[in-house]
């Protein structure tokens, strides 16, 4: 396959074509300092990275990253780069350097599930999974020089890590792109008999398909339905899934192109039905209303397949804009219908990423992108040894972990901990992708006080043994005994917070579940299982809560939204956003400390401009 290489006009013209007010100046300054730092191929490497990345409408700081990404690593003086590009360039490429050698030292001893795991741990801003995605697919386009051996890893690796990133962050050009270089070197007879069959060139049935996408958005226009046509040609990876999963031929595949019609209402949608079926020769023996009747996962939908004057077969599959952000986000779209594993720590984080980047899209994106914090809450710490092997620890580990997860042996003779190339503390809280050194001396002993700030089970263990410490259990009043071995949480249904008047409910898991007393789901719940409580006796410091916002939709809305949160310093662990006409409606997912917080966070919104109404959940 042939790809078109880019030059540093083409880049500056796509970023200011979707951002105008940027300044093509730096991009020029950093493809000079590029230059004396890179081969020529490193050179095309990142300029087709920086296109790509463009493409997406990314920020500034990206596509200099981009553009930078493989002179970095040589540029002795970082500071140099910061006073030029600014200092979130230099983090973006230090992330991005970071993950490179993870990947590097770990990608045959580490699953590449769980190595993705590492990677956003680290990545803790989206814009570097941005980089590393476009610097993967470069990769993979070419990769001739490469082993056999070398580029059958690299595409396993970028089926398993980088494709299910992509596809929750609703890159989908991308993942389609990433997923048939991938299945091409993976299976590559597979690959040759689809090509061979599927009759057009990629590019070609592209523009078959935004053709369609035109004549139905014009349809709609003119019999003044309002709803919107979208199009996507189907990738050879994905047909080929296909085939296995329905024991089909490709001559049997009728999506190979389709259009997707999002209307306002159920009544629109069969509207729509009867209009391409005027329009167009409808194949009625491969009709489906899954509104009519809905899929077991609760995926709506009307599927309906035609046929063009020319003879084309496409499907065009007919929802309401809550189906389609149902089978997007919800049930109905859950990774692993979609072949990819669900990860309750980091899927959330990417689709509140997905839904900013995409509500955001025609707003400025260097607001976009610098605001979105992937602010991941993972109960684990990815740390690296000086040969940049990845150590997981539990979240708030230190040096003295560290040496026992190395070696029982060296724990005992710590004495001093290097972590990224300077001296710190025993004691010192590790953080995700930090590179860690333990000196150790014959002289080294291991210390009680160790005990305090340890979190690991076997430093706890290897300590308390090498100093004949062994645990006894302490005899407690009734009352307290009952407290220490009751667990007592927040109910999710109903998100008290302290102030509120709650009643605690015992379950069988000797836990306790406080829940607001106006809850409605108290009327379900058996009475002796009722505990009194006060919220003295909660000892959680951080309460989730929701809040819903309705408003009417306009430019910088949830940009606006987003800052009367932060300006109470409430973390957002989610949003989701849903726009029918010309109202939004949003909901936020919030870690509260206190009603305070919250009365304050609810007035806050209240004063946006074109807020309807706030709700606390």
């Amino acid at each position: 396959m042939q790809y078109k290489n880019y030059s540093i006009e083409n880049v500056v013209n796509e970023a200011l074509r979707h951002n105008p007010s940027l300044s093509g100046k730096k991009f020029f300054e950093a493809l000079e300092l590029a230059q004396k730092h890179s081969s020529k191929d490193q050179l095309i490497h990142s300029l087709n990275s920086a296109m790509i990345l463009a493409e997406q409408e990314v920020d500034e700081a990206t596509i200099l990253g981009a553009l930078l990404y493989n002179a970095f690593p040589k540029i002795e003086n970082s500071s140099n780069v910061e006073k030029a590009f600014g200092k979130e360039v230099v983090q973006l490429l230090s992330q991005c350097n970071k993950i490179n050698q993870i990947i590097d030292s770990n990608k045959k001893k580490i699953p590449p599930e769980k190595l993705g795991k590492i990677v956003l741990a680290v990545a803790q801003d989206i814009r570097c999974v941005f980089l590393k995605l476009a610097d993967e697919l470069m990769q993979l386009r070419h990769n001739q020089e490469l082993s056999k051996e070398e580029q059958l890893i690299q595409a396993e690796l970028s089926m398993k890590l980088f494709v299910p990133i992509a596809h929750k962050l609703g890159l989908e050009g991308i993942k389609w792109e990433l997923e048939d270089l991938s299945f091409k070197i993976l299976n590559p007879k597979e690959y040759e008999k689809i090509k061979h069959k599927v009759s057009g060139k990629r590019q070609e049935r592209e523009k078959n398909i935004e053709s369609m996408v035109q004549q139905t958005n014009s349809l709609l226009e003119k019999h003044n339905i309002k709803a919107k046509a979208f199009g996507r040609a189907k990738n050879f990876y994905s047909i080929f899934q296909k085939m296995n999963k329905k024991n089909l031929s490709v001559e049997q595949i009728h999506d190979l192109n389709a259009i997707r019609v999002v209307c306002n209402s159920e009544k629109d949608c069969y509207l729509v039905l009867g209009l391409i079926h005027s329009q167009f020769e409808p194949i009625i023996e491969e009709f489906d209303d899954y509104i009519a009747n809905p899929k077991p996962s609760g995926y709506k939908s009307i599927h309906t397949y035609f046929k063009t004057k020319q003879g084309e077969i496409f499907e065009a599959q007919i929802m309401t804009w809550e189906m389609h952000i149902e089978a997007e986000e919800g049930l109905a779209a859950h990774w692993a219908y979609k072949k990819f594993l669900a990860d309750p720590y980091f899927d959330p984080k990417l689709k509140w990423a997905k839904n900013v980047l995409q509500w955001f899209k025609k707003e400025e994106p260097s607001r976009i992108f610098s605001s979105i914090n992937l602010q991941l809450d993972y109960d684990k710490i990815f740390v690296l040894t000086p040969k940049s092997e990845v150590i997981e620890l539990p979240k708030g580990s230190t040096p003295i972990d560290f040496a026992y997860a190395i070696h029982s042996s060296i724990g005992e003779k710590a004495v001093k901990a290097i972590i990224n190339g300077k001296t710190e503390r025993l004691d010192h809280k590790l953080q995700n992708g930090d590179l860690v050194e333990i000196l150790t001396s014959p002289q080294g002993r291991v210390q009680s006080s160790w005990l305090n700030f340890v979190h690991s089970a076997k430093a706890k263990i290897k300590i308390r043994q090498k100093l004949g410490i062994h645990k006894h259990p302490v005899k407690e009043p009734k009352k307290a005994l009952i407290a220490l071995n009751k667990k007592i949480i927040t109910a999710k249904c109903c998100h008290p917070l302290p102030g509120d008047e709650v009643i605690g409910i015992k379950t069988t898991k000797r836990k306790i579940i406080v829940h607001k007393k106006s809850c409605e789901n108290l009327k379900k719940i058996n009475k002796n299982k009722f505990v009194e409580l006060d919220w003295n006796t909660v000892k959680q410091k951080d309460f989730d809560a929701k809040i819903f916002v309705e408003a009417i939709d306009r430019l910088n809305l949830l940009n606006d939204l987003m800052k009367a949160v932060s300006k109470t310093n409430t973390k957002i662990l989610s949003t989701q956003a849903n726009i029918s006409g010309e109202i939004a409606k949003s909901s936020f997912n919030l870690s509260i400390k206190s009603q305070k917080e919250m009365d304050k966070l609810i007035e806050n919104l209240s004063r946006v401009k074109g807020v309807i109404r706030v709700e606390r959940n």
